[in-house]
């Protein structure tokens, strides 16, 4: 394709706050379209002008084209760098330009605006025309036209469209189209007059949608989404649609505002560009983050996912004291372990029979913890000041404090942003702490600061796990829930427990994990057991039959849980003064099958139960 794809993890971020690529004084007050080519080539269609104006990459002013075009509503360039345009208005024509030419050549005749333009691997031109509501087709090697989608009757049915504006079509000849009238994206097949509704109205439990007016993908097949009527750019990832920019949904003017947003496309680098129509300006959100690393284990189970009953216990309180408060499993299988009576942090390496001390000093009672990619040990120092402190490359430079908190923080996560969370318990809060902030500040996300049961409050919060698209869970101990609170958004909704629709009963929930398609695995603290979910609900892990107790099906106060890369389940058993590993022996599939950090390929691994 002659337009950017570009290769983004599902954990990839933009700065929330835009720069203006240019404003009203150049490119005047309507804009219709943009598009960007794999050379970075920049191409904006703009109706009271009359004209498209290119951006060559670097340069910082335009060259115009203007000759013959009537208010143009869309722009596309080729690979070969000739450019595309509707040239609807009084002409009825798509126009054919070369970069430097004096005039276009009429490539297609139309009975309406194209307000979208794509041209697809094999050469052929698409327009969507608002007003017949049809998506045509035509070959640049034949001239052949044909309608690719839509009856010419505005409606809602599979075959129908409603005012169609963006679209595009992938390697695959799947065409995608913004079907604003019906607030929803279609996906057409390739072959295909039926669609699919992706997202939008017919598609439950996706994202509701008002007026959705251009639709790109990333090179995974992800979709991005300008949706006029939202003021917002809406994307896919693993876990759904979600809010990208805008996520007020009110216009504004401000620079992590939009307007009406028209048109969006890529750069080579991932940065966003978007035509806010509203405030007349492009507004460019640059990528922050792309690492497809993440320092903890997301295992892809199959629904009938089991594990032995009987665990294998990896260190007792000879080893690791009485009553210890932090586990951590990270990506190369290495277990961290907080001996909160010993106040020192432990190791347990992939193939090692017993742990070795880590870190052995700053450190006095030591209790939650989360280890980042690069090693480096965040920890609650639980009789020192009551704050988060940090050791990096092996603790050998010493502490430095992370978060002060200056009370109980019974769970730690370190996002992909590097931003820092702590659950407050005896405060009935969560706190946040920005990684760009050198102040310690921090801002409360979730909770009052009074307990309760309310949507907007907690009661003594333990674990807390944060998803690559930012949403936060808790495990609201005295509540026996686990609220879910979804980026952008302040009240939390109950996910299980009490209060929601699932029939299973929590007795103070202290731990919550996700594997990789988001499905929940919670430590029942006061029960004595390990909960999962899957696509049929939720069912008892381990620990399901015999209540409290030191046998090796038994578990006693379980305090947290975590994954290794195999699909075996950890487990800080704090009442027995032990850390216990439950092994993963089946599932549907007869292999576990994890998503590797790029996500361009599936690895599937044999059952072990090693």
């Amino acid at each position: 394709l002659s337009i950017n794809q570009p290769k983004l993890c599902p954990s990839a971020t933009w700065n929330s706050n835009a720069v203006t690529f240019t404003n009203p004084f150049t490119i005047g007050t309507q804009l219709n379209s943009i598009s960007i080519d794999i050379n970075n080539t920049i191409y904006v269609a703009e109706g009271i002008l009359n004209c498209v104006q290119v951006w060559l990459n670097g340069n910082a002013i335009p060259i115009n084209i203007y000759i013959g075009l009537n208010t143009p509503q869309a722009v596309f360039p080729s690979i070969n760098g000739d450019i595309y345009i509707d040239n609807s208005n009084h002409n009825g024509q798509v126009d054919r330009w070369a970069l430097n030419a004096l005039l276009g050549t009429r490539v297609m005749n139309i009975s309406g605006a194209c307000y979208g333009l794509f041209i697809d691997i094999n050469n052929y031109l698409y327009c969507s025309i608002d007003s017949a509501h049809q998506v045509i087709k035509q070959s640049l090697d034949n001239d052949t036209l044909t309608v690719a989608a839509g009856t010419s009757t505005g409606g809602n049915k599979a075959n129908q469209l409603n005012h169609p504006r963006g679209i595009f079509v992938d390697i695959n000849l799947n065409m995608y189209v913004a079907d604003s009238g019906n607030a929803r994206i279609q996906l057409f097949k390739s072959g295909q007059s039926n669609a699919t509704t992706v997202v939008g109205t017919g598609a439950s439990g996706t994202f509701t949608l008002h007026q959705p007016v251009a639709v790109i993908l990333d090179s995974d097949g992800y979709l991005f989404i300008a949706d006029f009527g939202n003021n917002c750019i809406i994307r896919s990832g693993r876990s759904g649609f979600y809010c990208l920019f805008g996520c007020t949904y009110h216009p504004g003017t401000a620079s992590n505002q939009l307007h009406n947003p028209q048109s969006l496309s890529f750069d080579s680098y991932g940065n966003l560009y978007v035509a806010d129509s509203g405030n007349h300006r492009i507004q460019k959100f640059n990528l922050a983050t792309n690492s497809c690393d993440i320092s903890f284990n997301l295992p892809k189970l199959c629904s009938n996912a089991t594990w032995n009953p009987d665990a294998i216990t990896v260190a007792n309180s000879t080893s690791i004291g009485l009553y210890p408060q932090g586990l951590f499993v990270n990506i190369n299988n290495t277990v961290y372990l907080s001996a909160t009576s010993f106040n020192n942090i432990l190791v347990l390496s992939e193939g090692s029979t017993s742990p070795q001390t880590y870190i052995s000093y700053d450190l006095s009672g030591p209790g939650a913890m989360f280890v980042t990619v690069d090693g480096t040990v965040y920890v609650h120092n639980g009789r020192n000041n009551g704050s988060i402190y940090k050791w990096a490359n092996n603790g050998a430079a010493g502490s430095v404090l992370a978060m002060f908190v200056n009370s109980t923080c019974n769970g730690i996560f370190v996002d992909i942003q590097d931003n820092i969370y702590c659950s407050v318990r005896h405060r009935h809060i969560v706190i946040k702490k920005l990684s760009n902030n050198t102040a310690n500040t921090t801002t409360t996300i979730a909770g009052n600061g009074t307990a309760g049961s309310g949507p907007y409050m907690l009661e003594n919060p333990r674990g807390i796990f944060v998803d690559n698209n930012f949403n936060l869970y808790i495990a609201d101990c005295e509540n026996n829930r686990i609220q879910l609170i979804q980026q952008g958004y302040t009240n939390m909704t109950t996910v299980v427990g009490n209060g929601s629709n699932e029939t299973i009963v929590f007795d103070c929930p202290t731990s919550v994990i996700l594997d990789a398609d988001g499905y929940l695995f919670i430590a029942d603290y006061n029960n004595q057991r390990i909960i999962g979910s899957n696509a049929n609900g939720y069912r008892c892990i381990v620990g399901c039959t015999n209540g409290n107790g030191s046998a090796s099906n038994q578990l006693s106060q379980p305090w947290s849980l975590s994954f290794d890369s195999y699909g075996n389940i950890y487990v800080d058993d704090a009442g027995n003064s032990r850390v216990q590993k439950f092994l993963f022996i089946s599932n549907s599939c007869d292999e576990v099958i994890f998503y590797d950090d790029t996500l361009t390929s599936t690895t599937y691994l044999n059952i072990s139960t090693m």
